[in-house]
């Protein structure tokens, strides 16, 4: 698996797949954004919902034109979500991307139609769900900043929810 850092768009696969948590989607994707001519990227209004009918038509004819710069970056966002008419209507752009077309299809989990995962490359895959992106994130951090300090807080607080929850047994009614 790869780093969450994207440093040269070209070293994307021409369609990947990247498993991690929705809160994590915007982060990444403004990481990769940063690389390209504003002109080169395509993404759904609506990150969490992921693309429309309307959003599917748009982005056939945006990959008909070539990009400003060198590639054109297309996020496809809650895969695992898809409804079986806008999955379909992606196979043939994942399937064969033109050369200056960078796909990366975004989900929270694997749960994708075969023919859809078929055609593409897992980059990324958050083993351990929120707290594996976090940690990554954390980690990123210089040691020293006020960030590092409040995230390294958060996560202690996370940490100690997750266990209060694992060791509290489950509210019962007419006990």
């Amino acid at each position: 698996m790869h780093d969450l850092t994207i440093t040269d768009i070209s070293e994307l696969p021409e369609s990947s797949l990247w498993v991690l948590p929705i809160g994590g989607w915007e982060g990444f994707l403004n990481g990769v954004m940063a690389q390209v001519h504003p002109a080169d990227w395509w993404a759904p209004s609506d990150l969490a919902a992921g693309p429309t009918r309307d959003e599917v038509r748009q982005l056939v004819h945006r990959l008909a034109l070539s990009p400003v710069g060198k590639y054109l970056v297309v996020a496809l966002t809650a895969a695992d979500r898809w409804r079986p008419e806008i999955a379909n209507s992606f196979l043939k752009i994942l399937e064969e991307p033109h050369a200056t077309t960078r796909i990366v299809v975004l989900t929270e989990s694997e749960r994708l139609l075969p023919t859809v995962r078929s055609r593409l490359q897992l980059v990324h895959r958050a083993e351990e769900g929120v707290t594996s992106w976090w940690s990554q994130t954390v980690r990123s951090l210089p040691p020293d900043s006020d960030g590092a300090v409040a995230a390294q807080y958060a996560t202690h607080l996370v940490h100690a929810t997750i266990n209060e929850r694992a060791v509290r047994p489950a509210f019962s009614h007419g006990s």
